[in-house]
């Protein structure tokens, strides 16, 4: 798995599905294949191997916490062996971001039409204008809805009207606000629409 340039990969899981396989063929992934990080494609540093604990269907791995959570551009799975990297399905959950930590970020924004690239005016990131999301609470409802549910973090806006949160693709009506906290009711999730959520604050 590449990323663009000048970004990485921040990883908090991967999982990977496996096919039918018996004890020889489990023998050739258990502590021989690997997986891998790289940011020049070149030098890779070993993340985890595969273990003895490898099995039919989806098998994960998970960081913890958002301090050990990997950053590369290059992710691979690895193995000396032949038969090593037979895995059907690889899924990764995490975000593409920016390989930079500094309190703010400019970049310079580029319009392709037809083919012909055109630079635009140069975009800032300032951190300390970003709301930023560290839980909720609580972590699961019931498909009726009618559940109320609070956001923590920083940086949020007090005004309820400049919110719009959808989860599921379900409003989630917002009825309280503060710097640090969004309280908004869940709607009624009908059938098994794809997962996502969605906080917009305007401006």
């Amino acid at each position: 798995m590449q990323f663009k340039e000048e970004h990485v990969g921040m990883l908090s899981q991967v999982k990977w599905f496996m096919g039918p396989m018996d004890a020889t063929f489990k023998a050739k992934l258990v502590d021989i294949t690997v997986f891998q990080g790289s940011n020049d494609n070149s030098a890779f540093t070993t993340l985890f191997t595969v273990d003895e604990n490898l099995h039919n269907g989806w098998n994960y791995y998970k960081w913890e916490t958002a301090n050990d959570y990997p950053k590369y551009r290059y992710y691979r799975f690895y193995g000396n062996s032949t038969g090593a990297c037979a895995i059907n399905e690889i899924t990764f959950t995490g975000v593409e971001t920016i390989d930079n930590e500094d309190a703010s970020y400019t970049c310079t924004a580029k319009a392709i039409i037809d083919g012909t690239e055109t630079s635009l005016e140069s975009v800032d990131y300032v951190g300390s204008l970003t709301s930023n999301l560290l839980s909720l609470s609580p972590r699961f409802g019931t498909v009726v809805g009618g559940d109320e549910l609070t956001f923590t973090g920083d940086n949020f806006s007090a005004d309820t009207s400049l919110y719009t949160i959808t989860i599921d693709g379900v409003d989630c009506p917002v009825s309280a606000a503060t710097s640090t906290t969004v309280t908004c009711t869940t709607g009624s999730r009908p059938g098994l629409p794809e997962t996502t959520l969605e906080i917009y604050i305007e401006g």
